[in-house]
């Protein structure tokens, strides 16, 4: 398991460059690989590079402030007409207030908001990670053999950064991904999660009912 230090707060919180787009949510301890298209896109990761520093990633549609903050774990060349980057997420990090950097990309000031344990928990800590196990292991049945669920399975993680892990795996609309994102409190967070996983079951089975449900014809 990692954990956030004091330290680590301090380095994430301050001026960063940050990087908005419509289409997903990063994670903290979750990464994606993104294509660097726009110049000011590819401005903002060589001024990143150069300063071997961090940057926030965005969800344009958010209204909430939430951003996470990542760092490019190397850069790659897939061809010679599109550059991308491998990104992972770090920390949680709420924008006080935005800027343009010389015209070319938007920074802001962040305050990191790492993941918070009550003093005194509302939920059984131990049994919420098992529930919240259980109810991926219904939704993907054939994932018992995937390493990462091993890794979750061993309690190799936190709550909270299995509740990002598992996040991070769903078939969520950004704006459900972005909710969960915006949640530092692990307990409410985990909440969220386990309504999100019983209504995609839910839905999983209702479609499964209906489609056992079509008449079969058979053309003889």
């Amino acid at each position: 398991m990692t954990h956030t230090t004091n330290t680590d707060v301090d380095s994430f919180s301050g001026a960063r460059p940050i990087f908005t787009q419509p289409h997903f949510v990063l994670f903290p301890g979750t990464s994606q690989i993104i294509a660097v298209t726009t110049e000011p896109l590819r401005q903002l990761v060589a001024d990143v590079l150069r300063e071997q520093g961090l940057f926030a990633v965005a969800l344009s549609s958010a209204a909430d402030g939430f951003v996470c903050v990542a760092r490019i774990v190397t850069p790659t060349f897939f061809t010679p007409a599109a550059n991308c980057i491998h990104i992972e997420g770090v920390c949680r990090a709420r924008v006080l207030s935005r800027h343009p950097a010389d015209g070319s990309y938007q920074q802001g000031m962040l305050a990191a908001r790492p993941d918070h344990y009550a003093k005194t928990p509302v939920i059984d800590r131990r049994r919420r990670y098992e529930e919240l196990l259980a109810a991926f292991r219904e939704l993907f049945p054939h994932i018992l053999r995937n390493d990462l669920f091993q890794l979750w399975a061993d309690d190799h993680f936190s709550l909270g950064e299995l509740c990002d892990q598992i996040a991070d795996q769903l078939p969520l609309a950004p704006s459900c991904k972005q909710s969960l994102l915006a949640e530092s409190n692990v307990d409410l967070r985990s909440d969220l999660l386990l309504a999100q996983l019983r209504e995609l079951h839910r839905g999983q089975r209702e479609a499964t009912i209906e489609q056992s449900a079509i008449p079969q014809f058979s053309v003889n």
